[in-house]
């Protein structure tokens, strides 16, 4: 235990007598200054002799104490290895004892007919995705259809109010701001166009990946 009390200030010179105090020397050879330590001839050799001494002890037990922690980790991971060892062991010896059987012999004629329903599987969720694509896809034509029908109605009609303002001059007024409205109204149905469009673009090609797997697939269905 340290002679000097921890967590408790100490003044220097108390400190150092206590910790010369503690050492197994003769007390004659040394003597306190006020600022410093005195000592003798030959003192400080022995207590550099100690000191060394001590250091070696502590480094004989650190490394004893790393020599115990690895050769503890080397136990541990030998003994995982065996526990491994055995287990592959038993399994093989398992497996040896069952090779023979004829029901193992039918599971493995079987296998591949039970892993054959998978490609039918995929195969019905890309013709459900197909279909549903195909009925998106549809929705998304009418639509367009729509807006488009929309879009030449509304330019009729604006063509009309043009015509008819440039033949009536007293309602000219009155058609330029109908003529506005119009454009107004024109400019989402545009975007509306336009965003509807690209989606059918996105969704034909979906359409066209959809089909070509679902070729892929049937093709391997046909081949099992």
């Amino acid at each position: 235990a340290s002679v000097i009390p921890e967590g408790q200030f100490i003044d220097n010179k108390k400190a150092s007598e206590k910790l010369l105090g503690s050492i197994d020397v003769v007390h004659t050879q040394y003597k306190f200054g006020h600022t410093k330590v005195f000592f003798k001839s030959g003192l400080l050799g022995q207590l550099e002799e100690m000191r060394d001494e001590k250091l070696d002890a502590q480094v004989t037990m650190t490394h004893a104490l790393c020599r115990g922690y690895v050769l503890k980790k080397e136990f541990a991971n030998m003994m995982d290895r065996r526990e491994s060892i055995f287990s592959i062991q038993l399994n093989i010896r398992s497996f040896m004892n069952v090779k023979n059987w004829p029901w193992l012999k039918l599971y493995f004629k079987i296998k591949p007919l039970l892993e054959s329903d998978e490609p039918d599987k995929e195969l019905q969720n890309m013709n459900e995705n197909y279909e549903k694509m195909q009925s998106q896809l549809a929705t998304d034509l009418a639509k367009k259809k729509d807006l488009q029908d929309k879009m030449v109605s509304l330019l009729q009609e604006k063509n009309d109010l043009q015509l008819q303002g440039a033949s009536e001059t007293e309602n000219l007024s009155d058609a330029d701001e109908r003529c506005e409205g119009l454009n107004k109204s024109k400019i989402p149905l545009e975007g509306e166009l336009t965003e509807t469009a690209e989606r059918l673009e996105d969704e034909e090609e979906i359409n066209a990946e959809l089909s070509a797997k679902k070729r892929k697939l049937e093709d391997e269905c046909s081949e099992l």
